[in-house]
């Protein structure tokens, strides 16, 4: 199976592909509907919970993080059968 979350930076940089005068933003529309969301945590760390929502994306939050708006859990989408890669 296939799924993406985005997380720090990428979820900024995720959020300009979505307008269609990006130069990725053809490849983004190809991909898109493989992406199960954003990091809450991060995109509330770097201001663009809001831009992440108004953009279509889920917040994931699964794993409560003192601290944090939530992050989503790794352990639950490798135990859901996904392959998590990291980069």
């Amino acid at each position: 199976m296939m799924l993406r979350y985005y997380s720090q930076v990428r979820v900024l940089a995720l959020i300009g592909l979505t307008k269609p005068e990006h130069p990725a933003h053809d490849l983004f529309e190809a991909i898109k509907d493989t992406i199960a969301g954003v990091s809450w945590g991060c995109a509330d760390v770097f201001g663009a919970a809001e831009d992440a929502v108004k953009s279509g994306f889920d917040l994931i939050k699964d794993n409560s993080v003192p601290g944090t708006t939530g992050l989503p859990s790794l352990r639950k989408l490798i135990a859901d059968g996904y392959h998590v890669l990291t980069f």
